[in-house]
């Protein structure tokens, strides 16, 4: 498995979503910018990210697009993800899953 093999399984089974930082007043968007995710159910959600409360989704994110969109990784808690029109908030800092010295990708969990 490589970060290119992450990368092509999320373009496969994935969709875009849009990652939002806002600036310190909460008026502004300092960066923005789209990646890969895919998002956990079930029994892949809890073994990655633990038990979900109800209004809490989880997902499995590229981390090659922020870095090209020079996002200042990893998502953070506060953080904003954009999924089909929905905004949610980082509940927690991303985990950062990496292979050897390259960063993989990302596991996040928002809340609504």
């Amino acid at each position: 498995m490589t970060p290119q093999s992450i990368a092509a399984f999320l373009a496969r089974h994935g969709r875009a979503i849009t990652l939002k930082r806002l600036a310190a007043d909460g008026a502004l968007v300092e960066f923005e910018a789209e990646a890969m995710a895919c998002q956990l159910t079930g029994q892949a959600a809890v073994q990655l990210v633990g038990v979900l409360g109800q209004d809490e989704v989880a997902f499995v994110m590229e981390a090659e697009s922020l870095t090209l969109a020079l996002w200042p990784a990893p998502p953070r808690k506060g953080d904003q993800i954009v999924d089909r029109g929905k905004t949610r908030t980082l509940s927690r800092n991303a985990e950062v899953r990496s292979l050897g010295t390259d960063i993989a990708f990302y596991v996040i969990k928002a809340s609504d």
